[in-house]
């Protein structure tokens, strides 16, 4: 008596190629999901990028706009920095 006494040989051959295909197909849908998954991080690495050098070139922005003009008498500083709404 074996421990597959019940089961005929042709049963167990048929099992193992159903559990055989169950891996591969699990297998398949654990790649698409890999591919699924790195094409979402690029989108946002991507995005991520074109937020940080927006941020970038507006802080370059206010810098330059806020930076004194060389050769100018401060009093007209003063009147220009009034007029681009600064407080003095």
């Amino acid at each position: 008596m074996g421990l597959f006494s019940s089961k005929t040989e042709r049963e167990l051959v048929q099992r193992l190629d159903e559990q055989a295909a169950l891996i591969a197909g699990l297998q398949k849908a654990v790649r698409d999901l890999e591919v699924e998954w790195e094409d979402y991080f690029e989108k946002f690495r991507n995005l991520y990028a074109r937020i940080n050098k927006r941020r970038q070139r507006e802080a370059t922005e206010a810098e330059e706009a806020s930076a004194p003009v060389q050769g100018i008498n401060p009093l007209a500083q003063r009147l220009l920095d009034l007029s681009k709404g600064g407080t003095g």
